[in-house]
């Protein structure tokens, strides 16, 4: 009798130990993917926007937060938490000739949606040139992390996908 009892409280331990589990997970993924959301740096702040659409050099220097466009002084687009539900993509930039980096940031939940930006990836680049994806977190999209089309001198590093 001791050894049933034994054993019915190690498996009611770790009943309740699995149901713990799986509602922290459920309720991480409610807050909006905010679990796979976060920057590769820890402690660094991203700012939480909405997916955007670069077509050619002047939107690219509008949505940076910093450079002049050169290759020793890139445009930068960093430290942004986009949430692409119901988007093809976070970003998109396309036709475009200028230096730019895309780096920490977070771009997830692409759902493959949501003309003209329908390429299924968090991150799409295309037909553009001196580009450089560095230490993003671009996960939980539909069909890729990164989409790149005709993206000459392109550098990818340090990205979780």
């Amino acid at each position: 009798m001791r050894g049933i009892t034994f054993r019915g409280l190690l498996v009611l331990a770790v009943a309740l130990f699995m149901i713990m589990l799986s509602a922290s997970t459920a309720s991480a993924a409610d807050e909006g993917g905010d679990d796979i959301s976060m920057g590769i740096f820890p402690g660094t702040e991203l700012k939480k926007v909405e997916p955007f659409r670069v077509n050619n050099d002047g939107e690219l220097a509008a949505y940076a937060s910093s450079g002049s466009g050169t290759a020793g002084d890139p445009y930068l687009i960093e430290n942004l938490k986009i949430n692409a539900t119901g988007y093809g993509a976070a970003i998109y930039i396309g036709n475009t000739t200028m230096y730019f980096k895309v780096q920490n940031c977070s771009l997830f939940n692409d759902d493959g949606s949501g003309f003209p930006m329908s390429i299924n990836a968090g991150l799409s680049l295309y037909n553009l040139r001196n580009a450089m994806v560095l230490n993003n977190n671009i996960t939980n999209n539909s069909y890729s992390g990164v989409h790149a089309y005709g993206a000459h001198g392109t550098v990818l590093s340090g990205n979780l996908l």
